[in-house]
């Protein structure tokens, strides 16, 4: 029922499973990146999004205050 490995098989598997087993931990901390990644992404859009909205506020408020200097020739 089960096959005997070959003396050549077992060297064989023997030089490939400290690489394969690197590849396989390479693998997995790929698949925790990305699925930090997309964990992560929404925090920095909404992150953007609020920058966003203070910078427009703050150029709101200078074009206010630029106005009224102008306006009331403030100096």
């Amino acid at each position: 029922m089960y096959q005997q490995v070959k003396p050549n098989q077992n060297a064989l598997f023997e030089s490939l499973k400290k690489p394969l087993t690197k590849l396989i931990q390479a693998r997995n901390s790929f698949i925790d990146l990305t699925q930090s990644n997309q964990r992560i992404e929404p925090q920095i859009i909404e992150s953007n999004q609020q920058a966003k909205k203070v910078t427009e506020i703050k150029e709101r408020s200078h074009n206010i205050l630029f106005y009224f200097i102008k306006r009331y020739q403030i100096t």
